[in-house]
């Protein structure tokens, strides 16, 4: 009945599921298919668009694949009754390989597509809106930006460029189609480069404002007779029909808003003139030019006001060269806009570049100087991090069509023969995942608390696009390891799981043929996932089953479930330990030494048995109970594993959890090393069964007061173990230890705060967070010394030290899901008092839970669904729930030292 009644009121969650969900597996490939015809078949444009691409003849254009090119492809559509129709009844689906941004009738309504692997490409449904159309002629024009067959971190190769587009109201690709290779764009082939070698997926664009195509191109009196003739694409490699993408298949699309800078950095003269064709010279210029900026302070000032204004600022020529540095407070991402006025001069040679943080943390080198305005925006990104654009006469603006993420931003102006410049503004129109509409949200009453809450919310946000990105401007790629546990947080603070579900598929898509897993798929860099990177996997198609209460996805990719475990099998040894490749804690985890015969993680194996008992619960429920009993007895037997060899607990050492077993030639397994992230997972998923042995190696390896190990004892580095290190510390009843190492952990980022390093003047919202957690401050190194535990390129953008935002929802809101009993659970753990008052709201598979709860009063209010939920005391009420308010026609039963209670509304109870 509870399954029945979920259903009814998700039905429309579990349709969207059925058109997107596809596996490579053949029957469930073929019924997918067949409920999207269904689904479908009304609407014939959807059953006729056609592949296109330019014409092969073309001598501009003769590349099928070709790298770095802009194209524009143009058509016009009739509408009737426009007045009438609400903002869902219309809709398009585009597919684009490699990149597009649709105009309607000259207004930018879609400025990129969901990444793709390309045999399996699918298509962004986009409901048009009523302010874009009108009664009769519409023009739409598609910016086609094609990477070419490059190696990065974001797809996996190309065989055809194309361009597909269907729609319910008659519109589609065919060979009616009109296109012209984009004149304004530079074409070079010049790829950022990483410091490391890796190619991104960026290109340094080159943009000609004198160059550009008349707006009249989006009115329906334009003659596109000089266009060319578009060709079919038949034998393409992508589906003839692409699926709707799982996010704007129930309407999650990415959107954003348009950001000015918060302050100007510095402003003045650069040495640099001449101005270089080679795209690769626009960073170098930037980083090698000598920087006055005392003598334009004035203007510095102007255009503070200009920029709050809306007015626009000449800048007079006083040197062949200008330059002038903004901070946006925040890390941002998106595309980057220039404005100026009508009585700006051509030929300007702009240019623009790009950094995220203000110092190094592996080598403490400066990123951001506030003396000179200076930024490095080479280390993180790369080399040709940095956009040009040239500027005609008149009022203009120009969105640079490559997706950046900066904190701050370094304009370079060179005047050449032009005396002046008339800068309107300098913007960012973001573009994130909408989760505009999300209620979620967290208050304690704790000013660092809540301070940590939004800085991590500032970067949850930034780092979801079309999928959970792992850096946005570095690889800007999909990372299983970070992806789960933000998944997590998302379905909690934003009710969003379709992000996940493309996640999900994406990674059946590059699994290898032995199982394996692609770490970043859909990409083509070389690499295999490390296996505690692909064990996320699993767990995000167990929380999708879990949140949805549906088999669907479970069943479709169950010969990828099963793949995957027959490969991690391989490695397990026969005394129970798995002895697999793993990264464990990156940059500070003992190596397994040479002379070794093997070694086994005690930090991965807890996640292993953990997501094999997931496993087992998926198979159940998806009739495969052969192969479940077969799972519950190898996690079985790695669990009696674990207890036996792991754990250390003699009379000479205090009890830990070994970070390595090292296998030697004799046979017997020797400890290695003692690590936080080895008491993460093993703790709260109760492989410790002794819960007073569990206390006592929290007690020793996160000690009070912080939770800072002893020095015989790693810190955690990998940020995912904050939420690991925070949940465990909660599941033996210590999160006020949990919030104060939570309040240490994030002390050298907070504004304001007396351990932040950071100028005051680069601090902003706060952040940037560290894309690794020990910092130089942790290890006392002085200049000139290398922090090992950071990488080479570390970013000031990276999502994944937002994974406590999930945590403070679940475990200090106390807001959780029992799936096993289909109920609600609702503690409030106030870490002992340590927080005075706790508001918040958080999303449930059933509906959201509000929670207020404040120690002053003893009054505590929970707003629930009308679902069965399980109302217990906050943790630091010793007494029991005595309640005082409850919606009309509800239930609230006893239930120990609370209620039980079920009914849509509030219910108030006071602690006595």
């Amino acid at each position: 009945m509870a399954f029945a009644k979920f259903l009814s009121r998700n039905i429309w969650h579990f349709l969207a599921v059925l058109v997107v969900v596809w596996s490579i597996s053949g029957s469930n490939f073929v019924a997918s298919q067949r409920y999207f015809h269904q689904v479908t078949s009304r609407n014939s444009a959807l059953n006729q668009a056609k592949w296109i691409w330019k014409s092969l003849t073309d001598s501009t254009s003769p590349n099928p694949v070709p790298t770095n090119v802009f194209t524009y492809f143009r058509q016009t559509f009739t509408l009737s009754n426009v007045a009438t129709k609400a903002d869902s009844d219309l809709f398009l689906r585009i597919s684009a390989d490699s990149n597009a941004a649709i105009f309607l009738n000259g207004q930018l309504i879609f400025r990129k597509v969901t990444r793709f692997d390309e045999k399996h490409i699918t298509a962004d449904m986009i409901r048009l809106k009523q302010r874009w159309i009108v009664d009769g002629k519409n023009v739409i024009v598609v910016r086609h930006h094609n990477w070419g067959n490059i190696t990065c971190f974001q797809r996996n190769g190309q065989q055809h460029a194309g361009l597909y587009i269907d729609s319910n109201f008659g519109l589609k690709t065919d060979t009616s189609w009109k296109y012209i290779q984009a004149p304004e764009f530079a074409v070079h082939e010049d790829q950022i480069i990483g410091v490391g070698g890796a190619r991104r997926i960026r290109f340094p664009q080159i943009v000609d404002g004198r160059q550009t195509l008349p707006s009249s191109i989006h009115h329906i009196n334009y003659d596109a007779n000089i266009w060319n003739n578009v060709e079919s694409v038949d034998d393409g490699p992508w589906p003839a029909v692409p699926l709707t993408t799982e996010t704007t298949a129930v309407g999650r699309m990415q959107i954003g808003d348009v950001l000015l800078p918060t302050r100007i950095l510095q402003a003045g003269i650069s040495s640099a003139g001449f101005v270089s064709s080679d795209p690769y010279s626009i960073q170098h210029d930037e980083m090698t030019a000598k920087l006055a900026p005392n003598s334009t302070l004035r203007a510095l000032l102007r255009l503070q006001q200009s920029f709050s204004e809306n007015k626009s600022l000449v800048i007079h020529k006083e040197s062949s060269s200008m330059f002038l540095t903004v901070d946006f407070g925040q890390p941002v991402h998106g595309f980057v806009q220039l404005c100026f006025a009508s009585n700006q001069s051509s030929d300007v040679v702009v240019d623009v570049l790009y950094t995220e943080k203000p110092f190094d943390l592996k080598t403490g080198d400066t990123y951001t100087d506030p003396e000179t305005g200076w930024i490095n925006s080479y280390g993180i990104v790369g080399k040709g991090y940095g956009d040009r654009y040239i500027t005609r006469s008149g009022d203009q603006m120009i969105e640079f069509p490559d997706e950046r993420t900066l904190r701050w931003l370094f304009l370079h102006i060179r005047f050449n023969t032009s005396a002046a410049t008339a800068l309107r503004n300098i913007a960012v129109q973001t573009w994130m995942y909408d989760v505009r509409d999300s209620k979620g949200r967290f208050q304690s009453g704790n000013t660092a608390v809540d301070n940590i809450a939004n800085l991590s919310m500032i970067f949850a946000k930034v780092s979801m696009s079309d999928t959970y990105v792992d850096t946005t401007g570095r690889e800007d790629a999909q990372w299983i390891e970070d992806a789960r546990p933000r998944a997590l947080m998302a379905a909690r603070w934003f009710n969003d799981t379709a992000l996940r579900q493309i996640l999900i598929r994406h990674q059946v898509e590059g699994q290898y043929s032995n199982g394996a897993m692609h770490p970043f798929f859909p990409s083509n860099y070389p690499i295999v996932a490390s296996t505690d990177w692909s064990l996320q996997w699993v767990a995000a198609l167990y929380d999708d089953f879990v949140w949805t209460r549906s088999t669907v996805l479970v069943q479709t990719y169950w010969h990828t479930l099963l793949k995957y475990w027959d490969y991690v099998f391989k490695d397990l040894h026969s005394s129970g330990l798995w002895t697999g490749p793993c990264l464990n804690d990156i940059r500070v985890t003992p190596p397994c030494p040479q002379e070794s015969v093997a070694c086994a993680s005690g930090i991965v194996t807890p996640w292993i048995i953990e997501r094999l008992w997931f496993s087992v619960e998926m198979a159940y429920h998806v009739n495969q109970s052969t192969t479940a009993e077969e799972w519950k007895s190898i996690a079985q037997q790695m669990k009696t594993a674990f207890q036996q060899h792991f754990i250390i607990n003699s009379t000479t050492v205090k009890p830990y959890i070994a970070a390595l077993l090292v296998l030697e030639k004799d046979g017997s397994w020797q400890p290695l090393g003692i690590m936080q992230a080895a008491h993460t997972v093993a703790i709260y998923t109760n492989l410790i069964a002794n819960t007073t042995l569990a206390t006592q190696m929290m007690n020793y390896i996160f000690p009070e007061p912080e939770g800072l190990p002893p020095a015989e004892v790693q810190l955690w580095n990998n940020p995912t173990f904050l939420r690991r290190a925070l949940k465990a510390l909660s599941h033996v009843n210590q999160t006020a230890r949990a919030i104060r190492l939570l309040k240490n952990r994030f002390s050298q980022y907070l504004r304001n705060s007396n351990k932040n390093p950071i100028p005051s003047a680069l601090q902003g919202k706060g952040g940037p967070l560290p894309e690794y957690w020990i910092s130089r401050i942790d290890e006392h190194l002085q200049p000139g010394a290398t922090d090992n535990a950071q990488p080479d390129d570390g970013t000031g953008s990276h999502g994944w030290c937002s994974v406590a935002l999930e945590w403070m929802h679940t475990h200090l809101l106390g807001v959780r899901d029992d799936y096993g009993a289909d109920q609600i659970i609702v503690q409030p753990d106030d870490g002992s008092g340590t927080l005075p008052t706790l508001n918040g709201l958080s999303y449930t598979p059933h509906g959201p839970v509000a929670v207020r709860w404040s120690i002053d009063t003893n009054i505590f209010e929970v707003d629930v669904p009308s679902w069965n939920t399980l109302v217990l005391p906050p943790r630091s009420c010793s007494g029991k729930l005595q309640l005082e308010q409850q919606p009309e026609g509800s239930q609230a039963n006893p239930h120990g030292n609370g209620f039980l209670v079920n009914g849509d509304g509030t219910f108030q109870f006071r602690c006595c």
